[in-house]
Parts: structure tokens; C-alpha cells; sequence
């Protein structure tokens, strides 16, 4: 089995990649002031992880005293933001189960980056909202699956009532919010599957296959054409 590297949900990883790093690489703000949207704090009861506490201990001898390591509760979120996403993956790919399936809101994401990085994440919610999206009202569902022995991930970024193609096309200015030491990725038009797909290439020279239906934008890696064909295929 082999597990590729995860190149797909861009969006996602605008998010992930900045929050991880504490937002040490903070982007240049667009000088076009947008509105901002306040994204309220989100308190989410179930799948918290407890609080974790250590007892006491003594220090050795000639120091003195001893303390105890604060409890800390880890984030949770909500992974079921979106069922009527989660009911347009697909069941198999290629005759093998879709497995891990899971959808966010993808305000929670935010909210978390803006409580480090406020000057980030508004630039993700200033580049989001000049396609049209309200990140409020966006959701992200991710899925695995395995094809020629491959272990994929399926990632899909649901923006309701906006076409996906929007989306697709900020693709590029996500991606320098993410990484602003990257050159900009290349995006080609192709046929794939039956299907009009973006070939998105950064600039390692990984490819991620970007599939926008409707209001929804489908995105994956794949070893070659042949295996995202058979991806292509099982989506709607």
C-alpha cells in the first residue's frame, strides 16, 4: 500500500498549515479593505477530549518544593457540520469502500487560526470572500480511499450557492496565504474521466486534481490520469 502525499483540499490546508506553524508566515493583507465577518466562538459538546491532569511530584534534593502540570483540554470539532455533503461522496472507488468520512464548518477552522493569527486568517476570509463565498456558510468534508493500492484522500469544499468554479479559481492566492515563499501553482484545463478537470501543479511538482460540480469543489492526488479517472468516475 502506498499512502500519497496530501496535496488535495487546498483550502484546507490554507488553515491547517498556517494554524500548525502558530502563523509564522504572515502574508501581505490585500489592500482592498473587504468587511470583515465576525465568526462567533463555537462551543461544540461532543467529541471534547478530556482535561488531563498529572499529579504532584517532589523536585530532587536541593531544590525545593514541588508543582503540578496544568490539565489542558485539546480542540474539538464537529464532524458531522454537513450530512448533506457527507451524502454526496461516493460509497466505493473503484469497487473499494470510502472510509474516515468526515465534514467541518469551516468557521470553527477559522475562528481557531483568527485566535493566533488574526492577520492571516483575515486574509484567507478577505481572498474567500472576493470569490463570492461566505466563509461562514462554507463546509469542508474529507474522505479516504484506496485505488491500485494507493491510499487516497478525497476532499470537497462545499460553498452553497456559489459555483465551485469561483472557488477553484483562488486556488493560486490561497495557496500564498499558506505559503508565501511558494511560487504560485500552475492550473491546466483537462478531460479526465469524462469529466473537466484542473490539474493544479505547485511548485514541488506535486499535482492535485480540482473537479467543481455545481457547488461543490472535489479535490484529490493521484499517481497518474489513469488512477484520478477512476476517482473522477465514482463522483457525481
Amino acid at each position: 500500500m502506498h499512502k500519497l502525499p496530501v496535496r488535495s483540499g487546498l483550502i484546507l490546508a490554507a488553515v491547517f498549515a498556517v494554524a500548525a506553524c502558530g502563523g509564522s508566515s504572515t502574508p501581505t493583507a490585500p489592500p482592498v479593505t473587504v468587511p470583515s465577518i465576525a465568526i462567533p466562538s463555537i462551543a461544540i459538546p461532543s467529541f471534547a477530549i478530556p482535561s488531563i491532569a498529572f499529579p504532584s511530584f517532589a523536585l530532587p534534593s536541593g531544590l525545593g518544593g514541588s508543582f503540578v502540570i496544568p490539565s489542558f483540554v485539546i480542540p474539538s470539532f464537529n464532524t458531522n457540520a454537513d450530512p448533506a455533503l457527507a451524502a454526496m461522496f461516493p460509497q466505493t472507488i473503484g469497487g473499494e469502500p470510502v472510509t474516515s468520512l468526515q465534514t467541518y464548518s469551516y468557521a470553527e477552522f477559522l475562528a481557531l487560526l483568527a485566535s493566533g493569527d488574526p492577520t492571516t486568517a483575515q486574509a484567507i476570509q478577505s481572498t474567500l470572500t472576493s470569490a463570492g463565498a461566505d466563509p461562514t456558510t462554507l463546509t469542508l468534508g474529507t474522505a479516504d480511499a484506496m485505488v491500485n493500492n494507493d491510499d487516497l484522500n478525497i476532499s470537497a469544499v462545499h460553498t452553497p450557492g456559489v459555483d465551485a468554479t469561483k472557488i477553484l479559481s483562488i486556488f493560486p492566492q490561497l495557496q500564498q496565504v499558506s505559503n508565501p515563499e511558494a511560487s504560485p501553482p500552475t492550473v491546466e484545463q483537462e478531460s479526465i474521466g469524462g469529466k473537466s478537470v484542473a490539474k493544479v501543479t505547485d511548485s514541488t511538482g506535486g499535482v492535485t486534481y480540482a473537479y467543481p460540480k455545481n457547488d461543490v469543489l472535489w479535490t484529490f492526488s493521484a499517481s497518474d490520469d489513469t488512477e484520478a479517472a477512476t476517482v473522477l468516475q465514482a463522483l457525481p
